[in-house]
């Protein structure tokens, strides 16, 4: 009888903590919609984010940037979006950036780094370290930063305790670490 029990307290909790996270998640993306600050460039005075977030960001403007193929399958094997995948290969080319890495713990002086996966604030604050000591304008691309509690908490630890301009998409963050750029943090929508 006590194995009963404990199954379906197991089965309980899960349904529990599944019901609690799509909770968050629909909160989250509600709460996003209704204060987002920056539509389109609005209200952007930093001419780097205004013009990255105008030309490179916005389809509509006519440029066209060559993309790197190799970055964009390693994007849709992480289940991101093709249109997503397009604009994150466009802020790439934009940038002119000549490498990227995918594994944070083996990060070494590429110009972009995509982390797909959780990393914890410890893991987050050391890498910090190591990309402002470069001095180099790097571009840090976060996945899932709503997705669940956890994830939402590195979030905001990063806005809180990191040094950097960062813009919020929802479903992914764009960090850019230069000391020449004043810190600030955008909340937009394309």
């Amino acid at each position: 009888m006590r194995v009963l029990g404990s199954i379906r307290g197991g089965r309980t909790s899960r349904l529990k903590q599944k019901v609690e996270n799509n909770v968050f998640k629909r909160y989250h993306k509600l709460r996003y919609i209704t204060r987002i600050r920056h539509w389109h460039g609005r209200a952007i005075h930093s001419p780097f984010a205004y013009s990255l977030i105008r030309e490179a960001l916005m389809e509509h403007r006519g440029n066209t940037f060559p993309i790197k193929e190799d970055l964009y399958e390693w994007l849709q094997r992480e289940g991101i979006s093709p249109q997503k995948c397009l604009k994150i290969c466009r802020v790439y080319a934009f940038l002119q950036y000549k490498s990227y890495c995918t594994d944070y713990t083996r990060y070494s002086r590429e110009d972009m780094l995509l982390i797909g996966d959780y990393i914890s604030e410890e893991q987050l604050k050391c890498l910090a370290d190591k990309i402002e000591k470069q001095g180099k304008r790097i571009c840090v691309v976060l996945f899932g930063i709503y997705r669940t509690l956890p994830q939402h908490h590195v979030w905001h630890y990063l806005l809180r305790n990191i040094r950097c301009v960062s813009m919020d998409f929802y479903s992914f963050a764009l960090l850019f670490f230069d000391r020449e750029l004043n810190p600030q943090y955008y909340k937009m929508r394309l």
